[in-house]
């Protein structure tokens, strides 16, 4: 550093000015321009769900040692309270378990994790830095993490109009993404069903939960009300849901769309649904007995469910 006549200075002022910039430079006054810390200064979170509060700082990471990363919240001491989530083994935190923890594996990476957010995380919280004789709290700084009542809802997919007699599968979806403790998701409607739970890392750790329903509508199905229920149960009293209202519509329509002959039947295509009438040998324009079936997709091709009915057959032209 230049000091103005330093030039014209006796070497023991020089060495004086040395010593005391020296021990200025290890005080607040120098650190302050060289170690920072990059954090938002408010995130917020609903109860039940997670929040990270993204953090990268600057530090004297070639000192000897290892290093540790702490946060505390802002009225904690560094040296005597424990820690809200600390990288170090010799310092129990303030709650065990790991539901508030520092992710991030680089040196510079501060993040930190809340998961089943509860109405006490809200507060303010300062990181502190040790590694070998370095130690520095970066105090001036304290982002506030918010915490509100669960306000998303499930999301629900289901089909806008379901056929009567054909399976059909709902899948609901909880709010967040988070790696704490899965949500419970459960249904009602008043009808016999069947549900799988689904859970999905995706490629930041986090994890999404949903639920799949399968059931078989049927015409007094029409109008019903299908729920959805996300329980939170790390957190007492915190859940949310949807509901849908069923339409559900006859899966035979009488609207021809397509008649034709295929391979000695005829095919008549009604809006989605396929119905087959084999042509056998008869009295021209009589009444013979032939069987009808409805055909449905299914995921391993068509299956015909028949049933004995009359059908009118056309005069045949040899």
């Amino acid at each position: 550093m230049w000091v103005p006549g330093a030039s014209q200075m006796p070497p023991s002022t020089k060495l004086c000015i040395k010593i005391i910039l020296a021990l200025l430079c290890q005080g607040r006054l120098c650190q302050a321009s060289v170690y920072r810390i990059q954090v938002p200064s408010r995130v917020t979170a609903q109860q039940g769900l997670c929040v990270l509060l993204p953090c990268n700082f600057t530090a004297k990471f070639n000192s000897s040692g290892v290093a540790y990363k702490y946060w505390f919240l802002r009225d904690d001491d560094r040296d005597t309270s424990p820690a809200v989530a600390t990288t170090d083994p010799g310092r129990a935190p303030r709650e065990p378990g790991g539901r508030i923890r520092l992710v991030g594996n680089a040196p510079d990476d501060c993040s930190l994790l809340i998961s089943d957010v509860r109405a006490g995380d809200k507060d303010r919280y300062y990181f502190h830095f040790v590694k070998g004789d370095f130690k520095y709290s970066y105090q001036v700084t304290q982002p506030l993490v918010d915490v509100t009542e669960l306000m998303e809802q499930p999301v629900l997919k289901v089909s806008e109009v379901l056929l009567s007699g054909q399976l059909v599968n709902v899948t609901c979806q909880a709010p967040g993404t988070c790696s704490g403790t899965p949500p419970q998701i459960t249904w009602t409607g008043g009808f016999n069903y069947t549900a799988r739970n689904i859970s999905v890392t995706l490629a930041n750790g986090s994890i999404s939960y949903s639920s799949v329903l399968s059931f078989t509508p049927a015409p007094e199905d029409d109008g019903k009300e299908l729920v959805c229920t996300v329980t939170y149960p790390a957190v007492v009293g915190v859940c949310t849901h949807r509901a849908v209202r069923l339409h559900v519509r006859s899966g035979f329509s009488r609207t021809l769309v397509v008649a034709s002959v295929v391979a000695g039947s005829l095919v008549l295509v009604v809006a989605g649904a396929a119905v087959a009438w084999k042509v056998v040998k008869g009295r021209q324009g009589g009444r013979v007995p032939a069987r009808a079936g409805r055909c449905q997709g299914t995921g391993d091709g068509q299956v015909c469910h028949s049933s004995e009915q009359q059908a009118y057959m056309a005069p045949s032209h040899r």
